[in-house]
């Protein structure tokens, strides 16, 4: 499986493309370069995007190219692997027997997990006016993400609190050594916050805690949709908030490709050189 179309995406993709070329692969792309003249019927595998696949029924591009998936799927070959991220669920019929995940590959998520955090950090010092060693911290969730957000951060010695569900993951956080509070009781401890970055892709916050979130205090937005909170509801009660999508290929977009890599190898069946 030699032969490969990367369709759409950010710039991880793009590193991606390079990174494949570099281990022997024919590769072609859409949407990623400039001059591009492709024939989608031509490849043993085609990569949709990744983590967003389709989004308003387009598939996302660097070049601002729309590209639509029924065009892409109605011109490949009924055998060509199909490697996907989220938003195809409505354009590929479940039982297509050569369709897999970027999610179905182990490695991924932890790896994924690991880029946003240190790029979450990165945000932190950018919308603080305190170092981190001075600023109390509330992270939402603990999953994957969320805890190797808050080791980072307690590394760096800030005063760090987890508002978590699960009581489960609650005890690792303490185990930890980090603070605690359920999501339900978090209002609590909003007022002592100089950061809350969240981590939860459903909506934990509600108008009764913007209410209870001090001026200076910034409210980051790092899950996916259908996000933690409303920012226009935050913004409009005066609380300073930023959403940020793609943190990985933002801050290091060659080190996600690296990540991706080792995905489509684990679901191709291929080994890296």
């Amino acid at each position: 499986m030699k032969k490969m179309l990367l369709v759409g995406g950010d710039r991880r993709m793009a590193c991606l493309a390079d990174l494949l070329e570099h281990q022997g692969f024919q590769v072609e792309t859409m949407g990623l370069r400039s001059g591009e003249i492709v024939h989608s019927d031509w490849a043993d595998a085609v990569l949709f995007a990744y983590p967003f696949s389709v989004r308003n029924g387009v598939i996302p591009t660097l070049t601002g190219e729309k590209l639509h998936p029924e065009t892409i799927l109605e011109k490949i070959r009924e055998n060509t692997l199909l490697i996907t991220g989220k938003g195809m669920e409505g354009y590929i019929r479940q039982e297509t027997p050569r369709l897999k995940r970027y999610t179905d590959a182990a490695v991924l998520e932890k790896r994924n997990a690991e880029l946003s955090a240190e790029a979450a950090v990165c945000e932190s010092m950018l919308h603080s006016r305190l170092a981190l060693m001075d600023s109390n911290v509330l992270v939402t969730g603990y999953g994957l993400f969320g805890r190797a957000l808050a080791l980072r951060l307690k590394t760096l010695n800030a005063k760090v609190w987890i508002a978590a569900r699960r009581e489960q993951q609650r005890r690792q956080a303490e185990a930890d050594g980090m603070q605690t509070v359920s999501i339900l009781e978090m209002a609590d401890v909003l007022p002592e916050m100089n950061l809350i970055l969240n981590t939860v892709p459903a909506r934990i916050f509600a108008e009764f805690h913007f209410k209870q979130i001090p001026n200076d205090c910034w409210l980051l937005e790092l899950a996916s949709a259908p996000y933690g909170f409303d920012a226009e509801s935050a913004r409009t009660m005066g609380i300073a908030c930023a959403q940020l999508p793609g943190l990985p290929a933002r801050y290091s977009p060659e080190s996600a490709a690296m990540a991706l890599m080792e995905a489509v190898m684990e679901l191709t069946g291929e080994a890296a050189l």
